[in-house]
């Protein structure tokens, strides 16, 4: 908790059912659009990171870790409490900070900086391709899509053919690449998946 900022929660939702929390600032200075002074903000910022680095195992992209910072709901690079400018130079410390290797290896996993149009293709191809390799004798397969070999698990949820439940994950458990879930309704050749989550040089094959 840092010194002149408080959060309390409240007995109702304020926006949203899951926003309860009122965050006070009393001792803190603020921008004139009503944020966090870039100076207090970025140097709080730097003594929290840094101060992890000697225990960090792998280092986290702005896009895992932007929740964390910048606090929610937020934007691209900026939320209620901070602004672009502010969110823009967090990036870049921490982007040049994991680029020292001062925190290990970096873990890609977000791949929000793609847009909901190209995450949801990626998904929807590899669900789709996985089921149409897919043999109910077999429930664990693997196949090869633009040169990478997908390991896929298909069930059927319900034991009646109305619902296949999918996974679909390229590299091994631990180290994984590139990850997708989803369903698949045969009755209506309806497809759903989640957001895929790995390496974005390895998403955009699928693209």
């Amino acid at each position: 908790m840092l010194s002149g900022i408080n959060a309390y929660r409240l007995s109702t939702p304020l926006y949203a059912d899951t926003a309860y929390s009122v965050v006070e600032a009393t001792q803190v200075e603020s921008e004139a659009d009503g944020t966090i002074r870039s100076r207090d903000a970025l140097a709080w910022y730097v003594q929290d990171i840094v101060k992890h680095a000697r225990y960090a195992e792998v280092a986290e992209t702005w896009w895992n870790m932007r929740s964390c910072i910048l606090g929610t709901p937020h934007g691209s690079r900026s939320s209620l409490f901070v602004n672009q400018y502010t969110g823009g130079h967090m990036r870049k410390i921490l982007d040049a900070l994991n680029n020292s290797g001062m925190y290990g290896p970096i873990k890609e996993w977000s791949l929000d900086m793609l847009s909901q149009k190209k995450r949801d293709k990626i998904g929807q191809t590899l669900i789709r391709t996985a089921v149409k390799n897919y043999q109910p004798s077999n429930e664990q397969f693997e196949f090869e899509l633009h040169g990478e070999i997908c390991k896929a698990t298909i069930r059927d949820t319900w034991d009646d053919g109305t619902e296949l439940s999918v996974k679909v994950q390229i590299g091994d458990i631990g180290d994984t690449d590139l990850s997708v879930t989803g369903f698949y309704y045969p009755e209506q050749n309806l497809l759903e998946s989640s957001d895929p989550k790995g390496k974005r040089a390895i998403a955009e094959k699928f693209l």
